[in-house]
Protein backbone atom coordinates (compact mmCIF):
# COMPACT_ATOMS: atom_id res chain seq x y z
CA UNK A 1 0.00 0.00 0.00
CA UNK A 2 1.25 3.42 -0.82
CA UNK A 3 0.05 6.56 0.91
CA UNK A 4 1.94 9.40 -0.67
CA UNK A 5 3.46 11.94 1.64
CA UNK A 6 2.06 14.72 -0.47
CA UNK A 7 -1.45 13.32 -0.14
CA UNK A 8 -1.10 13.15 3.62
CA UNK A 9 0.20 16.66 3.78
CA UNK A 10 -2.58 18.02 1.59
CA UNK A 11 -5.19 16.30 3.69
CA UNK A 12 -3.78 17.61 6.94
CA UNK A 13 -3.69 21.08 5.50
CA UNK A 14 -7.33 20.93 4.48
CA UNK A 15 -9.19 23.62 6.43
CA UNK A 16 -12.03 22.85 8.76
CA UNK A 17 -14.93 23.84 6.57
CA UNK A 18 -17.96 24.71 8.59
CA UNK A 19 -19.89 27.12 6.42
CA UNK A 20 -22.27 29.36 8.29
CA UNK A 21 -25.66 29.03 6.60
CA UNK A 22 -26.93 32.12 4.86
CA UNK A 23 -30.08 33.83 6.03
CA UNK A 24 -32.27 32.17 3.35
CA UNK A 25 -30.93 28.81 4.43
CA UNK A 26 -31.80 29.55 8.06
CA UNK A 27 -35.28 30.60 6.96
CA UNK A 28 -35.76 27.32 5.15
CA UNK A 29 -34.46 25.39 8.15
CA UNK A 30 -37.10 27.04 10.33
CA UNK A 31 -39.73 25.93 7.82
CA UNK A 32 -38.50 22.34 8.18
CA UNK A 33 -36.65 22.02 4.92
CA UNK A 34 -33.94 19.37 4.97
CA UNK A 35 -30.30 20.31 4.82
CA UNK A 36 -27.65 18.26 3.06
CA UNK A 37 -24.93 16.63 5.13
CA UNK A 38 -21.61 15.31 3.94
CA UNK A 39 -21.32 11.53 3.66
CA UNK A 40 -18.82 9.61 5.72
CA UNK A 41 -18.91 12.03 8.64
CA UNK A 42 -19.12 9.43 11.33
CA UNK A 43 -17.30 9.81 14.63
CA UNK A 44 -16.82 6.03 14.82
CA UNK A 45 -13.05 6.15 14.69
CA UNK A 46 -12.82 8.65 17.50
CA UNK A 47 -14.91 6.45 19.78
CA UNK A 48 -13.01 3.30 18.80
CA UNK A 49 -9.64 4.81 19.66
CA UNK A 50 -11.08 6.57 22.71
CA UNK A 51 -10.32 10.06 21.60
CA UNK A 52 -12.35 13.20 21.99
CA UNK A 53 -16.05 13.09 21.10
CA UNK A 54 -17.42 15.08 18.17
CA UNK A 55 -18.31 18.61 19.17
CA UNK A 56 -21.63 18.33 17.37
CA UNK A 57 -23.28 20.69 14.93
CA UNK A 58 -24.32 20.11 11.36
CA UNK A 59 -21.92 20.99 8.59
CA UNK A 60 -24.62 23.20 7.12
CA UNK A 61 -25.36 23.94 3.52
CA UNK A 62 -24.28 26.65 1.19
CA UNK A 63 -27.34 28.56 0.07
CA UNK A 64 -27.50 30.83 -2.90
CA UNK A 65 -28.16 34.51 -2.63
CA UNK A 66 -31.58 34.05 -4.26
CA UNK A 67 -34.64 35.45 -2.44
CA UNK A 68 -35.92 33.31 0.41
CA UNK A 69 -39.25 32.86 -1.32
CA UNK A 70 -37.52 30.72 -3.95
CA UNK A 71 -35.53 28.11 -2.00
CA UNK A 72 -32.84 26.51 -4.13
CA UNK A 73 -31.71 23.14 -2.70
CA UNK A 74 -28.06 22.25 -3.00
CA UNK A 75 -26.47 18.82 -3.38
CA UNK A 76 -22.88 19.87 -2.71
CA UNK A 77 -21.88 19.40 0.95
CA UNK A 78 -19.68 22.04 2.49
CA UNK A 79 -17.16 19.56 3.87
CA UNK A 80 -17.26 16.67 1.42
CA UNK A 81 -14.33 14.34 2.08
CA UNK A 82 -11.61 14.19 -0.57
CA UNK A 83 -11.45 11.10 -2.76
CA UNK A 84 -9.49 8.18 -1.27
CA UNK A 85 -5.82 7.96 -2.20
CA UNK A 86 -3.11 5.33 -2.14
CA UNK A 87 -4.32 1.80 -1.49
CA UNK A 88 -7.76 3.09 -0.57
CA UNK A 89 -8.16 3.98 -4.23
CA UNK A 90 -7.41 0.36 -5.19
CA UNK A 91 -9.65 -2.66 -5.11
CA UNK A 92 -9.57 -4.47 -1.78
CA UNK A 93 -7.79 -7.49 -3.26
CA UNK A 94 -5.07 -5.39 -4.93
CA UNK A 95 -4.56 -3.40 -1.74
CA UNK A 96 -4.24 -6.57 0.37
CA UNK A 97 -1.56 -7.91 -1.96
CA UNK A 98 0.24 -4.56 -2.12
CA UNK A 99 0.52 -4.37 1.66
CA UNK A 100 0.74 -8.07 2.52
CA UNK A 101 3.27 -9.40 -0.01
CA UNK A 102 6.29 -7.51 1.39
CA UNK A 103 5.29 -8.58 4.91
CA UNK A 104 5.33 -12.23 3.80
CA UNK A 105 8.74 -11.72 2.20
CA UNK A 106 10.08 -10.20 5.44
CA UNK A 107 8.80 -13.18 7.43
CA UNK A 108 10.45 -15.68 5.10
CA UNK A 109 13.68 -13.71 5.14
CA UNK A 110 13.82 -13.70 8.94
CA UNK A 111 13.02 -17.42 9.08
CA UNK A 112 15.91 -18.13 6.70
CA UNK A 113 18.21 -16.01 8.85
CA UNK A 114 17.29 -18.03 11.96
CA UNK A 115 18.42 -21.15 10.12
CA UNK A 116 21.82 -19.57 9.47
CA UNK A 117 22.21 -18.81 13.17
CA UNK A 118 21.41 -22.45 13.91
CA UNK A 119 24.09 -23.52 11.43
CA UNK A 120 26.79 -21.42 13.11
CA UNK A 121 25.65 -22.52 16.57
CA UNK A 122 26.13 -26.09 15.42
CA UNK A 123 29.67 -25.19 14.36
CA UNK A 124 30.35 -24.17 17.97
CA UNK A 125 29.25 -27.57 19.22
CA UNK A 126 26.13 -29.57 20.14
CA UNK A 127 25.72 -27.77 23.47
CA UNK A 128 25.47 -24.39 21.78
CA UNK A 129 22.95 -25.65 19.24
CA UNK A 130 20.85 -27.14 22.04
CA UNK A 131 21.02 -23.85 23.95
CA UNK A 132 19.84 -21.91 20.89
CA UNK A 133 16.89 -24.30 20.53
CA UNK A 134 16.05 -23.91 24.22
CA UNK A 135 16.06 -20.13 23.85
CA UNK A 136 13.64 -20.13 20.91
CA UNK A 137 10.79 -19.58 23.37
CA UNK A 138 12.69 -16.67 24.98
CA UNK A 139 13.28 -15.08 21.57
CA UNK A 140 9.56 -15.28 20.89
CA UNK A 141 8.67 -13.70 24.23
CA UNK A 142 11.09 -10.80 23.69
CA UNK A 143 9.59 -10.23 20.24
CA UNK A 144 6.10 -10.27 21.75
CA UNK A 145 7.14 -7.70 24.37
CA UNK A 146 8.50 -5.42 21.66
CA UNK A 147 5.30 -5.84 19.63
CA UNK A 148 2.99 -4.46 22.35
CA UNK A 149 3.53 -0.78 21.56
CA UNK A 150 4.27 -1.49 17.89
CA UNK A 151 0.84 -3.03 17.34
CA UNK A 152 -0.81 0.04 18.82
CA UNK A 153 1.32 2.27 16.60
CA UNK A 154 0.16 0.46 13.48
CA UNK A 155 -3.49 0.73 14.51
CA UNK A 156 -3.33 4.46 15.19
CA UNK A 157 -1.09 5.35 12.24
CA UNK A 158 -3.36 3.51 9.79
CA UNK A 159 -6.41 5.41 11.07
CA UNK A 160 -4.56 8.73 10.94
CA UNK A 161 -3.30 7.99 7.43
CA UNK A 162 -6.86 7.29 6.33
CA UNK A 163 -7.92 10.60 7.87
CA UNK A 164 -5.06 12.37 6.11
CA UNK A 165 -3.34 13.80 9.20
CA UNK A 166 0.42 13.73 8.58
CA UNK A 167 1.35 15.76 11.65
CA UNK A 168 -0.52 13.41 13.99
CA UNK A 169 1.26 10.42 12.41
CA UNK A 170 4.60 11.95 13.37
CA UNK A 171 3.46 12.57 16.94
CA UNK A 172 2.14 9.02 17.25
CA UNK A 173 5.41 7.47 16.10
CA UNK A 174 7.40 9.62 18.53
CA UNK A 175 5.20 8.51 21.40
CA UNK A 176 5.58 4.94 20.17
CA UNK A 177 9.35 5.29 20.46
CA UNK A 178 8.93 6.49 24.03
CA UNK A 179 6.82 3.38 24.62
CA UNK A 180 9.60 1.24 23.11
CA UNK A 181 12.07 2.82 25.53
CA UNK A 182 9.73 1.96 28.39
CA UNK A 183 9.48 -1.63 27.16
CA UNK A 184 13.26 -1.90 27.06
CA UNK A 185 13.60 -0.46 30.57
CA UNK A 186 11.07 -2.96 31.89
CA UNK A 187 12.93 -5.87 30.31
CA UNK A 188 16.20 -4.66 31.83
CA UNK A 189 14.51 -4.44 35.21
CA UNK A 190 13.49 -8.10 35.20
CA UNK A 191 16.58 -9.39 33.36
CA UNK A 192 18.49 -10.50 36.51
CA UNK A 193 15.70 -12.96 37.31
CA UNK A 194 14.94 -14.24 33.83
CA UNK A 195 17.77 -16.69 33.00
CA UNK A 196 17.42 -18.77 36.17
CA UNK A 197 13.62 -18.84 36.06
CA UNK A 198 13.63 -19.65 32.36
CA UNK A 199 16.07 -22.55 32.70
CA UNK A 200 14.16 -23.90 35.68
CA UNK A 201 10.86 -23.72 33.82
CA UNK A 202 12.25 -25.74 30.92
CA UNK A 203 14.00 -28.21 33.20
CA UNK A 204 17.51 -27.38 31.96
CA UNK A 205 20.08 -28.77 34.38
CA UNK A 206 22.27 -26.00 35.90
CA UNK A 207 26.01 -26.19 35.32
CA UNK A 208 25.84 -27.95 31.98
CA UNK A 209 27.47 -26.48 28.89
CA UNK A 210 24.04 -25.92 27.30
CA UNK A 211 22.81 -24.09 30.42
CA UNK A 212 25.81 -21.74 30.51
CA UNK A 213 25.70 -20.99 26.79
CA UNK A 214 21.95 -20.39 26.94
CA UNK A 215 22.27 -18.07 29.95
CA UNK A 216 24.92 -15.93 28.23
CA UNK A 217 22.83 -15.79 25.06
CA UNK A 218 19.67 -14.80 26.94
CA UNK A 219 21.45 -12.06 28.91
CA UNK A 220 22.88 -10.60 25.71
CA UNK A 221 19.49 -10.88 24.01
CA UNK A 222 17.71 -8.83 26.67
CA UNK A 223 20.52 -6.28 27.06
CA UNK A 224 20.57 -5.62 23.34
CA UNK A 225 16.81 -5.50 22.74
CA UNK A 226 16.60 -1.68 22.57
CA UNK A 227 17.18 -1.70 18.81
CA UNK A 228 14.56 -4.40 18.32
CA UNK A 229 11.99 -2.43 20.33
CA UNK A 230 12.64 0.79 18.36
CA UNK A 231 12.74 -0.88 14.95
CA UNK A 232 9.50 -2.73 15.73
CA UNK A 233 7.73 0.59 16.30
CA UNK A 234 9.18 2.20 13.18
CA UNK A 235 8.37 -0.81 11.01
CA UNK A 236 4.81 -0.73 12.37
CA UNK A 237 4.55 2.89 11.21
CA UNK A 238 5.41 1.80 7.66
CA UNK A 239 2.73 -0.88 7.84
CA UNK A 240 0.18 1.65 9.05
CA UNK A 241 1.06 3.96 6.17
CA UNK A 242 0.99 1.04 3.74
CA UNK A 243 4.64 1.45 2.69
CA UNK A 244 5.63 -2.14 3.39
CA UNK A 245 7.81 -2.26 0.29
CA UNK A 246 10.13 0.29 1.87
CA UNK A 247 10.11 -1.71 5.11
CA UNK A 248 11.14 -4.81 3.15
CA UNK A 249 14.16 -2.98 1.71
CA UNK A 250 15.31 -1.94 5.19
CA UNK A 251 14.72 -5.46 6.52
CA UNK A 252 16.88 -6.93 3.75
CA UNK A 253 19.72 -4.63 4.77
CA UNK A 254 19.28 -5.43 8.47
CA UNK A 255 19.25 -9.19 7.92
CA UNK A 256 22.33 -8.95 5.70
CA UNK A 257 24.21 -7.05 8.42
CA UNK A 258 23.21 -9.62 11.05
CA UNK A 259 24.15 -12.51 8.76
CA UNK A 260 27.68 -11.08 8.51
CA UNK A 261 28.13 -10.01 12.13
CA UNK A 262 26.70 -13.06 13.89
CA UNK A 263 29.26 -15.67 12.78
CA UNK A 264 32.12 -13.23 13.17
CA UNK A 265 31.19 -12.52 16.78
CA UNK A 266 30.31 -16.14 17.53
CA UNK A 267 33.57 -17.56 16.14
CA UNK A 268 35.89 -14.58 16.58
CA UNK A 269 36.65 -14.41 12.87
CA UNK A 270 40.02 -13.13 11.60
CA UNK A 271 41.15 -12.36 15.12
CA UNK A 272 39.57 -8.92 14.77
CA UNK A 273 36.43 -9.90 16.68
CA UNK A 274 36.08 -11.37 20.17
CA UNK A 275 34.96 -15.00 20.31
CA UNK A 276 31.66 -14.63 22.18
CA UNK A 277 30.22 -18.05 21.48
CA UNK A 278 26.44 -18.25 21.28
CA UNK A 279 26.10 -14.81 22.89
CA UNK A 280 27.69 -13.42 19.72
CA UNK A 281 24.51 -14.24 17.82
CA UNK A 282 22.50 -12.01 20.17
CA UNK A 283 25.11 -9.22 20.05
CA UNK A 284 25.31 -9.26 16.26
CA UNK A 285 21.52 -9.23 15.90
CA UNK A 286 21.27 -6.36 18.43
CA UNK A 287 23.75 -4.25 16.46
CA UNK A 288 21.90 -4.99 13.23
CA UNK A 289 18.56 -4.08 14.82
CA UNK A 290 19.95 -0.77 16.08
CA UNK A 291 21.28 0.05 12.61
CA UNK A 292 17.91 -1.01 11.20
CA UNK A 293 16.12 1.42 13.51
CA UNK A 294 18.26 4.24 12.14
CA UNK A 295 17.52 3.16 8.57
CA UNK A 296 13.80 2.98 9.30
CA UNK A 297 13.89 6.47 10.81
CA UNK A 298 15.68 7.89 7.78
CA UNK A 299 13.39 6.12 5.32
CA UNK A 300 10.31 7.33 7.16
CA UNK A 301 11.38 10.93 6.55
CA UNK A 302 12.62 10.49 2.99
CA UNK A 303 9.90 8.27 1.53
CA UNK A 304 6.86 9.18 3.65
CA UNK A 305 7.56 12.78 4.58
CA UNK A 306 7.04 11.92 8.27
CA UNK A 307 9.59 13.97 10.18
CA UNK A 308 10.14 12.84 13.75
CA UNK A 309 10.86 15.61 16.22
CA UNK A 310 11.44 15.48 19.95
CA UNK A 311 8.36 15.64 22.13
CA UNK A 312 7.84 14.84 25.78
CA UNK A 313 6.36 11.43 26.54
CA UNK A 314 2.58 11.41 26.75
CA UNK A 315 1.50 8.63 29.10
CA UNK A 316 -2.10 8.79 27.91
CA UNK A 317 -1.14 8.39 24.25
CA UNK A 318 1.27 5.54 25.01
CA UNK A 319 -1.38 3.78 27.07
CA UNK A 320 -3.80 3.87 24.13
CA UNK A 321 -1.20 1.99 22.09
CA UNK A 322 -0.55 -0.50 24.87
CA UNK A 323 -4.29 -1.21 25.18
CA UNK A 324 -4.31 -2.31 21.54
CA UNK A 325 -1.09 -4.32 21.58
CA UNK A 326 -1.12 -5.92 25.03
CA UNK A 327 -4.14 -8.24 24.53
CA UNK A 328 -2.71 -9.47 21.24
CA UNK A 329 0.73 -10.12 22.73
CA UNK A 330 -0.82 -11.78 25.77
CA UNK A 331 -2.81 -14.06 23.49
CA UNK A 332 0.43 -15.04 21.75
CA UNK A 333 2.11 -15.76 25.09
CA UNK A 334 -0.81 -17.94 26.19
CA UNK A 335 -0.66 -19.82 22.90
CA UNK A 336 3.07 -20.48 23.37
CA UNK A 337 2.61 -21.75 26.92
CA UNK A 338 -0.24 -24.00 25.79
CA UNK A 339 1.94 -25.31 22.97
CA UNK A 340 4.50 -26.43 25.54
CA UNK A 341 1.76 -28.22 27.48
CA UNK A 342 0.50 -29.84 24.28
CA UNK A 343 4.05 -30.95 23.58
CA UNK A 344 4.06 -32.77 26.89
CA UNK A 345 0.75 -34.41 26.03
CA UNK A 346 2.23 -35.57 22.72
CA UNK A 347 5.37 -36.79 24.48
CA UNK A 348 3.21 -38.91 26.80
CA UNK A 349 2.15 -40.84 23.68
CA UNK A 350 5.78 -41.32 22.67
CA UNK A 351 8.76 -38.99 22.48
CA UNK A 352 8.87 -39.36 18.69
CA UNK A 353 5.47 -37.61 18.57
CA UNK A 354 6.92 -34.56 20.33
CA UNK A 355 9.76 -34.45 17.82
CA UNK A 356 7.23 -35.00 15.04
CA UNK A 357 5.21 -32.03 16.28
CA UNK A 358 8.27 -29.78 16.10
CA UNK A 359 9.19 -31.06 12.65
CA UNK A 360 5.62 -30.62 11.42
CA UNK A 361 5.59 -27.02 12.60
CA UNK A 362 8.76 -26.34 10.61
CA UNK A 363 6.99 -27.65 7.50
CA UNK A 364 3.98 -25.40 8.26
CA UNK A 365 6.14 -22.29 8.72
CA UNK A 366 5.61 -20.96 5.20
CA UNK A 367 1.82 -21.20 5.57
CA UNK A 368 2.01 -19.31 8.88
CA UNK A 369 4.04 -16.56 7.21
CA UNK A 370 1.42 -16.14 4.46
CA UNK A 371 -1.33 -15.80 7.10
CA UNK A 372 0.75 -13.22 8.94
CA UNK A 373 1.07 -11.14 5.78
CA UNK A 374 -2.70 -11.05 5.23
CA UNK A 375 -3.25 -10.33 8.95
CA UNK A 376 -1.11 -7.20 8.94
CA UNK A 377 -2.49 -6.08 5.57
CA UNK A 378 -6.04 -6.35 6.93
CA UNK A 379 -5.09 -4.31 10.01
CA UNK A 380 -3.82 -1.50 7.78
CA UNK A 381 -6.79 -1.50 5.39
CA UNK A 382 -9.45 -1.65 8.09
CA UNK A 383 -7.70 1.08 10.08
CA UNK A 384 -7.32 3.37 7.08
CA UNK A 385 -10.93 2.96 5.93
CA UNK A 386 -12.20 3.71 9.42
CA UNK A 387 -9.89 6.73 9.55
CA UNK A 388 -11.34 7.84 6.23
CA UNK A 389 -14.81 7.43 7.71
CA UNK A 390 -16.22 4.51 5.70
CA UNK A 391 -17.11 1.50 7.86
CA UNK A 392 -18.70 -0.33 4.93
CA UNK A 393 -15.43 -0.36 3.02
CA UNK A 394 -13.59 -1.42 6.18
CA UNK A 395 -15.89 -4.44 6.46
CA UNK A 396 -15.32 -5.19 2.78
CA UNK A 397 -11.54 -5.00 3.18
CA UNK A 398 -11.69 -7.57 5.98
CA UNK A 399 -13.99 -9.90 4.05
CA UNK A 400 -11.85 -9.80 0.90
CA UNK A 401 -8.58 -10.26 2.83
CA UNK A 402 -10.04 -13.22 4.69
CA UNK A 403 -11.27 -14.88 1.50
CA UNK A 404 -7.91 -14.37 -0.18
CA UNK A 405 -6.04 -15.89 2.76
CA UNK A 406 -8.36 -18.92 2.83
CA UNK A 407 -7.84 -19.44 -0.91
CA UNK A 408 -4.06 -19.13 -0.41
CA UNK A 409 -4.16 -21.78 2.33
CA UNK A 410 -6.13 -24.30 0.25
CA UNK A 411 -3.09 -25.52 -1.77
CA UNK A 412 -1.06 -25.78 1.45
CA UNK A 413 -3.81 -27.85 3.04
CA UNK A 414 -3.94 -30.27 0.11
CA UNK A 415 -0.16 -30.52 -0.15
CA UNK A 416 0.36 -31.16 3.57
CA UNK A 417 -2.39 -33.78 3.69
CA UNK A 418 -1.04 -35.82 0.79
CA UNK A 419 2.67 -34.96 0.74
CA UNK A 420 3.46 -33.65 4.23
CA UNK A 421 5.28 -36.77 5.32
CA UNK A 422 7.41 -36.77 2.16
CA UNK A 423 8.37 -33.14 2.77
CA UNK A 424 9.23 -33.90 6.40
CA UNK A 425 11.52 -36.73 5.32
CA UNK A 426 13.73 -34.17 3.53
CA UNK A 427 14.91 -32.92 6.93
CA UNK A 428 16.77 -36.18 7.48
CA UNK A 429 15.00 -37.09 10.72
CA UNK A 430 14.46 -40.55 12.17
CA UNK A 431 11.80 -42.55 10.26
CA UNK A 432 9.60 -42.76 13.36
CA UNK A 433 9.76 -38.98 13.76
CA UNK A 434 8.96 -38.47 10.07
CA UNK A 435 5.93 -40.76 10.37
CA UNK A 436 4.78 -38.85 13.47
CA UNK A 437 5.18 -35.56 11.61
CA UNK A 438 3.08 -36.96 8.77
CA UNK A 439 0.29 -37.80 11.20
CA UNK A 440 0.44 -34.32 12.70
CA UNK A 441 0.33 -32.66 9.26
CA UNK A 442 -2.61 -34.72 8.04
CA UNK A 443 -4.63 -33.76 11.09
CA UNK A 444 -3.72 -30.09 10.88
CA UNK A 445 -3.92 -29.59 7.12
CA UNK A 446 -7.63 -28.73 7.09
CA UNK A 447 -7.23 -26.50 10.15
CA UNK A 448 -5.07 -24.15 8.06
CA UNK A 449 -8.26 -22.79 6.47
CA UNK A 450 -9.56 -21.76 9.89
CA UNK A 451 -6.12 -20.47 10.86
CA UNK A 452 -6.43 -18.12 7.88
CA UNK A 453 -9.82 -16.88 9.11
CA UNK A 454 -8.47 -16.37 12.62
CA UNK A 455 -5.29 -14.59 11.54
CA UNK A 456 -7.06 -12.10 9.27
CA UNK A 457 -9.82 -11.28 11.74
CA UNK A 458 -7.15 -10.58 14.37
CA UNK A 459 -5.78 -8.00 11.94
CA UNK A 460 -9.27 -6.54 11.60
CA UNK A 461 -9.58 -6.26 15.39
CA UNK A 462 -6.22 -4.45 15.38
CA UNK A 463 -7.41 -2.02 12.71
CA UNK A 464 -10.52 -1.26 14.76
CA UNK A 465 -8.38 -0.69 17.85
CA UNK A 466 -10.06 -3.33 20.02
CA UNK A 467 -8.05 -6.53 20.51
CA UNK A 468 -9.57 -7.67 23.82
CA UNK A 469 -11.83 -10.21 22.04
CA UNK A 470 -8.71 -11.75 20.49
CA UNK A 471 -7.37 -12.48 23.98
CA UNK A 472 -10.74 -13.59 25.37
CA UNK A 473 -11.61 -16.11 22.66
CA UNK A 474 -8.01 -17.12 21.98
CA UNK A 475 -7.06 -17.80 25.60
CA UNK A 476 -10.28 -19.71 26.31
CA UNK A 477 -9.94 -22.00 23.29
CA UNK A 478 -6.19 -22.48 23.63
CA UNK A 479 -6.33 -23.37 27.32
CA UNK A 480 -9.22 -25.76 26.61
CA UNK A 481 -6.92 -27.73 24.31
CA UNK A 482 -4.93 -29.18 27.21
CA UNK A 483 -7.68 -30.96 29.20
CA UNK A 484 -9.42 -31.96 25.98
CA UNK A 485 -6.22 -33.50 24.64
CA UNK A 486 -5.66 -35.58 27.77
CA UNK A 487 -9.31 -36.59 27.90
CA UNK A 488 -9.32 -37.81 24.31
CA UNK A 489 -5.81 -39.31 24.39
CA UNK A 490 -6.16 -41.26 27.63
CA UNK A 491 -9.81 -41.36 28.67
CA UNK A 492 -11.07 -41.76 25.11
CA UNK A 493 -8.32 -44.14 24.12
CA UNK A 494 -7.46 -42.13 20.98
CA UNK A 495 -3.77 -41.82 21.78
CA UNK A 496 -1.90 -39.25 19.73
CA UNK A 497 -4.93 -38.80 17.49
CA UNK A 498 -6.79 -37.41 20.51
CA UNK A 499 -4.09 -34.78 21.02
CA UNK A 500 -4.26 -33.62 17.41
CA UNK A 501 -8.07 -33.75 17.43
CA UNK A 502 -8.03 -31.32 20.37
CA UNK A 503 -5.68 -28.98 18.50
CA UNK A 504 -7.81 -29.00 15.35
CA UNK A 505 -11.19 -28.63 17.06
CA UNK A 506 -10.07 -25.61 19.05
CA UNK A 507 -8.53 -24.03 15.96
CA UNK A 508 -11.88 -24.31 14.22
CA UNK A 509 -13.62 -22.85 17.27
CA UNK A 510 -11.24 -19.89 17.44
CA UNK A 511 -11.68 -19.01 13.80
CA UNK A 512 -15.47 -19.24 13.87
CA UNK A 513 -15.95 -17.39 17.17
CA UNK A 514 -13.61 -14.50 16.38
CA UNK A 515 -15.08 -14.02 12.92
CA UNK A 516 -18.64 -14.11 14.26
CA UNK A 517 -17.93 -11.61 17.02
CA UNK A 518 -16.18 -9.18 14.70
CA UNK A 519 -18.89 -9.23 12.04
CA UNK A 520 -21.97 -9.47 14.25
CA UNK A 521 -20.91 -7.27 17.15
CA UNK A 522 -17.93 -5.03 16.49
CA UNK A 523 -18.57 -3.91 12.92
CA UNK A 524 -22.33 -3.86 13.41
CA UNK A 525 -21.94 -1.47 16.34
CA UNK A 526 -19.63 0.79 14.34
CA UNK A 527 -22.02 0.89 11.40
CA UNK A 528 -25.00 1.58 13.64
CA UNK A 529 -23.17 4.49 15.25
CA UNK A 530 -22.30 5.90 11.85
CA UNK A 531 -25.90 5.59 10.69
CA UNK A 532 -27.18 7.24 13.85
CA UNK A 533 -24.80 10.15 13.33
CA UNK A 534 -26.00 10.58 9.77
CA UNK A 535 -29.67 10.48 10.76
CA UNK A 536 -29.21 12.93 13.61
CA UNK A 537 -27.00 15.24 11.56
CA UNK A 538 -25.05 15.95 14.72
CA UNK A 539 -21.62 14.82 13.54
CA UNK A 540 -19.15 17.17 11.92
CA UNK A 541 -18.18 15.78 8.53
CA UNK A 542 -15.07 16.00 6.46
CA UNK A 543 -11.52 14.79 6.55
CA UNK A 544 -10.37 17.65 8.76
CA UNK A 545 -12.75 16.55 11.48
CA UNK A 546 -11.62 12.92 11.35
CA UNK A 547 -7.99 13.97 11.51
CA UNK A 548 -8.62 16.22 14.51
CA UNK A 549 -10.57 13.51 16.32
CA UNK A 550 -7.67 11.08 16.00
CA UNK A 551 -4.92 13.54 16.88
Amino acid sequence: MRVAAGALASHSARPDVRARPSRPARDRARRGERSVRAPGSSGAVASLLETADDDGGDAGTRASSAPSSIPIPTSTPASAPPPPTGVLAMSASSAALRVGSPVMAMGLLRSAFNLTDAYWAGALGPAHLSALCYNAFALWLVALACSVVATGVQARVSALAGAGDASAVSKTVVQGLWGALGTYALMLLVSPLVPALYASGLGIEPGTAAHEAGRAHLNALIAGSAGLAASSVLEAAFRGLGKTGVALTVTCATVAIAAVLDPMLMLGAFGAFPRLGLAGAAVGSAIAAAIGAGLFWRALERTCGVKLRYARPDAGEIWKMVKVGLPLASSGAVFTLVSIAMGRAASACGEHHLAGMGLGQKVEAVAFTVCEGFRLACATLVGQWLGYGDARRAREAHAVSSAMCVVAMAPFAVALFFFGEAVASRFGADPAVVAAAGTYLRWNSGALLFLAVEAVVEGAFTGVGNTVPVLAFGAACNVARVPLAYALATGGGWGIHGVWAAVVSMQVAKGVLKRWYFDARVMKNIEEREEAKRREGGGEGGTATRARALA
